[in-house]
């Protein structure tokens, strides 16, 4: 049943482009209702608290609504969802650890976004002192994935410290 409230609210809000101000409002009930049903059941994927969230947040929705789902749907195992909710954490700066844990287990199912979002942290020093040869690894992790975007930036960094 839980199923049928998320593919319902998806719909819902998903129908027009830009949303009534009452329909809106009915899939963000509907969504409220995949919540409340959806805690007793186990077994289910990640897909739809993760689709809901982001167009939650896309929608400028309840932020802690949409953190809810986020958080569901990485709990579900959900990459994306991980990956989302880790950078909400970080956002908020409340949960940073959970945060770098969520998106460090995004990149470990396969995320190369994962990866690159810790290494520019690393760079930065945002949540502990600037480590070069970390963001390097996580780089080259991200790399090791095959995506584009990943193998370029560990190019061009390499390239900037003169180890190419």
């Amino acid at each position: 049943m839980a199923h049928r409230w998320g593919d319902l609210a998806l719909h819902v809000m998903e129908v027009v482009p830009e949303l009534e101000r009452d329909r809106r409002q009915r899939g963000l009930d509907l969504s409220g209702r995949f919540l409340t049903r959806a805690k007793a059941l186990r077994s289910f994927d990640g897909r739809i608290p993760y689709n809901l969230g982001v167009f939650i947040a896309e929608q400028k929705g309840p932020t802690e609504r949409a953190k809810a789902l986020l958080g569901r749907a990485a709990r579900l195992g959900h990459t994306d969802g991980a990956y989302s909710y880790g950078n909400v954490l970080l956002r908020e700066g409340r949960e940073i650890e959970e945060g770098l844990r969520w998106l460090q287990w995004a990149g470990e199912q396969g995320s190369a976004k994962g990866w690159r979002h810790l290494a520019a942290l690393s760079y930065q020093g945002l949540y502990g002192p600037v480590d070069e040869e970390k963001a390097l690894n996580y780089l080259l992790l991200a790399a090791e994935l095959g995506e584009l975007e990943g193998i370029e930036t560990l190019s061009a960094r390499f390239i900037q410290l003169g180890r190419y």
